[in-house]
């Protein structure tokens, strides 16, 4: 099966890969508010690039925040239309869940940019492949983030 990934959660830029058994393709463009005229056209290039369309796509994964609100709507219509047109899975994942590694067992603190000064944490515990998050979203700034960091007696892997 061949799953399309997509996250416009940043306000400048597209991120978008293709996975299978057999491919894995990622790619990252610069964008404005306008990229969204050019993003299905973009879409199908990028698949293009690895023999795929998007007619034999089997799932579409979005990125549904937080992040940029508009960016993220697009995205997340972009998704569901594919899916609709296609008939296919359109899963919706948290910006946090995106970045959380499931092959690295244990917990995870996910950090991601949120609005200017400030950022976006999640905490998962992490298993057999599987990612479950163990608190709500929080926001911290930065100086409160390096001084929980160095509340920890051992290195941590960034």
């Amino acid at each position: 099966m061949h799953i399309l990934a997509l996250d416009m959660s940043e306000r400048t830029a597209v991120h978008m890969g293709v996975v299978s058994s057999d491919r894995r393709h990622f790619a990252s463009f610069a964008a404005s508010i306008e990229f969204s005229e050019r993003l299905m056209r973009v879409v199908e290039d990028e698949l293009a690039k690895t023999g795929i369309r998007t007619s034999e796509l089997g799932a579409v994964i979005v990125n549904q925040g937080p992040g940029a609100i508009t960016p993220v709507r697009i995205s997340v219509s972009v998704a569901n239309t594919i899916a609709w047109v296609h008939g296919i899975q359109a899963i919706g994942v948290s910006a946090t869940e995106w970045v959380a590694d499931p092959d690295v067992d244990g917990i995870q603190w996910v950090i991601v940019p949120g609005r200017p000064g400030e950022w976006i944490n999640q905490l998962f515990s992490v298993g057999d492949q599987k990612i479950q998050p163990v608190t709500n979203l929080f926001i911290l700034k930065a100086s409160e983030i390096i001084d929980r960091l160095s509340l920890f007696e051992v290195p941590i892997d960034v």
